[in-house]
């Protein structure tokens, strides 16, 4: 079952914070999740980015090679996340 999330904290991972910082805001639908962690389909998630912060956004595509990749997903800590209903 899908959950809608908002990150709510700068999340750990791959990237420096300059560039994760702007991950804090956005709303994404899950695709996944288990005891620790949230799954975002990485293509919408940019998507949301990109309307936060394109350099941002950029910065991902070119890192994980986005477009080249059939599918891929993003992992976020349940720490950094709030689940909300729309």
């Amino acid at each position: 079952m899908s959950e809608t999330i908002k990150i709510i904290e700068i999340p750990d991972g791959i990237g420096p914070v300059e560039i994760r910082k702007h991950w804090v805001g956005c709303i994404f639908e899950t695709v996944k999740s288990n005891q620790v962690s949230f799954f975002v389909d990485s293509k919408k998630a940019l998507h949301v980015l990109n309307q936060n912060s394109p350099s941002a956004a950029q910065w991902f595509y070119d890192y994980f090679k986005i477009g080249k990749i059939k599918e891929h997903k993003f992992r976020f800590g349940k720490e950094f996340c709030q689940v909300i209903n729309l």
